[in-house]
Order: C-alpha cells, then structure tokens, then sequence
C-alpha cells in the first residue's frame, strides 16, 4: 500500500468507524445549499434587489402618460352677485312703464366638480431617461450585493464543512490510537501473567493508554465545536445523533488563472463599483437636464356644476387641453452644486476601485502561497506517514522477538500515530487554502 493509497483509506475511515451510524448525512453540496437558504443576510440582499427593480419600473413608467381622476365638492359662504334695481321708461305715444328690479348670482354656494385628466410629458431635458438607465443600474449594483454575500456565504460553508471533516477524521484516528493502545495494554498484562514482562511494561502501556484517551477527548471535544457551527451554519438542529459528512479527500483546483484580470471579471465588489460608477453617470446626466426646460401637454374631461358658464348655473360636460412649459432660469448654482457632488463620489469610486485592486493583489500573493505551502506541507507529511509506518513495521518485528525495548515499541506507536494526524491536518490545511484562493478570485467553490 503507497503513501497516497494509505492516507485515503485514513480519511474514509471514520465513515466506518462510529459504531453510532450517523442518521443524518450531509454532502457538501447539500450544506452549500442549506447555508445558501438559511442565511438571513443573503435574504436581506435579495430583497434589495426586488425594491431596486420595482424602483427601475417606476422610473420607466414616469415616461409614459398619466391619467388622473379628482373630483370637487366646494361650499361658499357668499358668492358673487349682480344687482340691477326697478327702472322707469317713458316712451312718447306710447306711455311709461317701469322694468323690475332683479338680482343675478354667479355661481353657487355648492359647486361640484369632476375631472379625468391626461398628462404626457414630452420634453425633459433626458431627465425621466436618465433616471430610468439610473435606476436600472441599481439593480445590477444590488444584484452584484446579493452575489458578494452569495459567494462568501459559498465559501464559508466549504470552509466550515471542511473543518467539520478535519474533526471527524481527527477523531477517528484518536479512537484508533486508543483501540491499538489497548490491546498493547492486554497483551501486556497476559506477559506478566505468564511472567516474561515486568511490571514497568504493563505500567508503560497504562500511561500510553491514558495518554491516547487524553488525544481521544480533545479530538471529541474539537469535533463537537466544528459540528455545532456547522449545524447552526446550514440551519439544522442541534441533537446528540451525528452528522455523516463526506470524507475529506484530495481536491484539485486550476491556479493558473490566478491572476488580477480573472478576480476583475469575476469578483462581485468589481462588478458593484462598476455599476455604481455607470449610476453616478446617469445621475450627473439626470441634474443636467435641470438646466433645459420641461414641456408637457395634456388633456382633461370636466363635468360640474357650475360650468365655465357661470350665469346658467348648470351641470355642464365640457374639455380642455393645453401644453405646459417651465424653465427655471436662476437658482443660484444649486444645480451646479448637485452635479459636482455626483462627480466628488465618481471620483471617490476611482479611489475604492484603486483600493480594492491593491488589496485583491494582496489577498491573491497570500492565498497563492498559503496554497504552495499547504501542498508542501502535505506532501512532506505524506513521506512521514510513509517512514512512521516503515519504522513501526521494523520496531514491531523487533518488539515481537525481543530485541526491542517497549518504550522503542510505544514511541515507533505514538510517531505513527502524530504522522497520521499530520497528514489529516495537512490535508484539510490544503483543502482551507484552496478555499481561500478561490475566495481571493471570486470563483465558485
């Protein structure tokens, strides 16, 4: 058996060992998927990009024609009124007469009034358009949110299953370390009974052992914190029955696209800042078009008492239609002043952008060589599991003929068992590397 082919059959080996089958299975896509669906700050981003393409549909739909319903009901204390008083006339051969006195009111003290307007704006200076485009680039910078926190939701799900595997296979090589200390222990006490040991042999395993349960306790007890947080991780209840996770294996990732060009087009911060920077333009272009005037028609369906004729008095059905122009021509540069605050944070994204390259360099170079040195690591303690057992096979062969003294025997022990849990800190230490170099790109885990 190679070294390659020993430390697999290692990692899988806990899925055999519990003598507690584990009723609950949980694969590694599955806990991506939970931790995706339970994650409430992913939730609070997608809804921010619902609001955002609501807002984009309201912006579009300022650019089409509105209709508007109002209806009036007015009550007048006193209303306008015309007083003509009795006039005499005397009409030669014909005689005098005298015309009466009247009174004529002009409107009433109740009018009511109905009114269906349309209004269709026609010139704004690009205004409502470029809210619309606006508006319509929030959405891509929320949905390049909602794929940041996706994506570091991604990665720490891997990141946590993984260290929940580590904990697995830690425990069961202390388990298998207690078992084999065990049975030293028993083959111990049988040579004192048969008389061909001392006491100090039976001694040396009783502490070995002791030794092995201490490993075995703390293997437990950092398997136990790693299912926790995973468990609250995916959302699952907390329960004394044991997660069955995949068993940690070796993993390849390309690293030759490693480089800034693949975390520019792949990053969501990349992304954010570009359609932040494409919002602040239509922005600018949008307080722009306050220095053009606006223009819009309408048209509108009254019906009301009193109409536009004010002596009948009478309900009356009748249509007006106009066109509005407006053009504020002095505001003492405030418009101005609104430009030039959308172009100091234009200037601020350029700064952010700046930054965060730098920084993504940064991250890169470090996750690049925490990655060679982790497949270092790992091969060097693969040649160590290798020699650890050659070593223990020879002791063995001298232990059971007696040429070999017993703390030889229980160190070649210990030595083996330390490789064994090397190689399972390395692998996992390579695995959380590799984690990281994806995190550091922006590809998906």
């Amino acid at each position: 058996m190679n070294s390659r082919s020993r430390l697999i059959f290692l990692l899988v080996l806990p899925a055999f060992w519990s003598p507690l089958r584990a009723s609950e299975r949980l694969t590694l896509e599955q806990a991506i998927a939970r931790a995706l669906e339970a994650s409430e700050e992913l939730r609070i981003s997608e809804e921010d990009v619902s609001i955002s393409r609501l807002q984009a549909q309201e912006a579009g739909n300022r650019r089409l024609p509105q209709l508007d319903f109002s209806g009036q009901y007015l009550y007048t204390s006193e209303v306008m009124k015309m007083i003509q008083p009795p006039m005499d006339i005397t009409i030669p051969s014909v005689g005098s007469y005298t015309i009466p006195g009247r009174e004529t009111t002009f409107g009433d003290n109740h009018s009511v009034d109905f009114k269906l307007q349309v209004t269709q704006p026609v010139f704004t200076g690009f205004r409502l358009s470029k809210a619309y485009q606006a508006a319509r680039r929030g959405v891509d910078q929320k949905q390049a949110e909602a794929d940041r926190v996706r994506w570091q939701v991604r990665c720490k799900a891997e990141e946590t299953y993984i260290s929940a595997q580590k904990g697995v296979a830690l425990r069961a090589e202390a388990n298998l370390r207690v078992e084999r200390m065990q049975r030293h222990l028993d083959e111990a006490q049988n040579r004192l009974k048969q008389g061909v040991a001392p006491q100090e042999v039976v001694a040396r395993a009783q502490y070995a052992l002791s030794q092995a349960r201490l490993k075995q306790q703390e293997a437990d007890h950092a398997y136990r914190l790693a299912e926790i947080a995973l468990r609250e991780l995916v959302d699952m209840p907390q329960s004394g029955e044991e997660l069955g996770l995949d068993s940690l294996e070796l993993a390849t990732f390309p690293t030759e696209s490693s480089g800034l060009d693949f975390a520019r087009a792949h990053r969501a911060e990349f992304k954010s800042l570009e359609a932040q920077n494409l919002v602040a333009s239509q922005r600018v272009g949008a307080e722009k078009s306050a220095y053009y005037p606006t223009l819009s028609v309408f048209g509108a369906l009254d019906y009301g008492r009193p109409g536009v004729d004010k002596f009948a008095n009478e309900w009356m059905l009748y249509q007006v239609a106009g066109v509005n122009l407006s053009w504020m021509l002095w505001d003492w540069k405030i418009r101005r002043g609104k430009v030039e605050q959308i172009r100091a944070a234009q200037r601020q994204l350029e700064q952010s952008r700046s930054a965060l390259e730098s920084r993504v360099r940064l991250d890169l170079s470090n996750a690049q060589l925490s990655l060679d040195n982790a497949r270092k690591r790992l091969s060097v303690a693969q040649e160590g599991l290798q020699l650890s057992e050659d070593v223990l096979k020879w002791v063995q062969d001298r232990y059971a003929r007696g040429v070999a003294t017993e703390k030889e025997y229980l160190d070649a022990q210990n030595d083996y068992s330390t490789s064994q849990g090397d190689c399972i800190i390395a692998l996992a230490d390579y695995r959380l590397a590799q984690v990281a170099l994806k995190s550091a790109l922006g590809a998906e885990p």
